[in-house]
């Protein structure tokens, strides 16, 4: 069996253990949700945005210490930046910020990056579809 260090750096274990902005917001401005088929792990992603800057966001989930510790870490992440800003973020990013990702955990680690990226498009086609789920990783 795997050492959880080798697994989890504590980075990881410090965000899974001690989540930022999990919930849903009060009024979200676009709530994402979807998963990963595969292995289980599920997401939505809620933002309150004021023009096309993010105020707020936060998540719910169920999923492994990967996927729970990247949505902090991202819910975190995008407060404060334009639209364009939060598109631009890359996979690399989030694993540079995770302290690492061993690479059969990298949907685990961009779970939430997907999800969030592929509803600010969706929302930037269309801002009165506030709700998007059934996105898959």
């Amino acid at each position: 069996m795997t050492d959880s260090n080798e697994l989890f750096s504590e980075v990881i274990l410090e965000l899974y253990k001690n989540p930022q902005n999990r919930g849903k917001l009060n009024v979200p401005s676009l709530e994402v949700s979807g998963g990963n088929p595969i292995c289980g792990d599920k997401a939505t992603i809620f933002l309150k945005l004021e023009g096309n800057t993010v105020v707020d966001a936060s998540f719910e989930n169920v999923g492994c210490a990967i996927s729970t510790a990247a949505a902090s870490l991202l819910t975190e992440m995008v407060k404060g930046k334009t639209i364009i800003e939060v598109l631009e973020i890359t996979p690399h990013q989030m694993f540079d910020e995770l302290g690492g990702i061993i690479q059969t955990r990298i949907k685990c680690a961009t779970l939430a990056l997907v999800l969030l990226k592929e509803g600010l498009r969706q929302y930037q086609k269309n801002p009165a579809k506030t709700a998007i789920s059934g996105i898959r990783v």
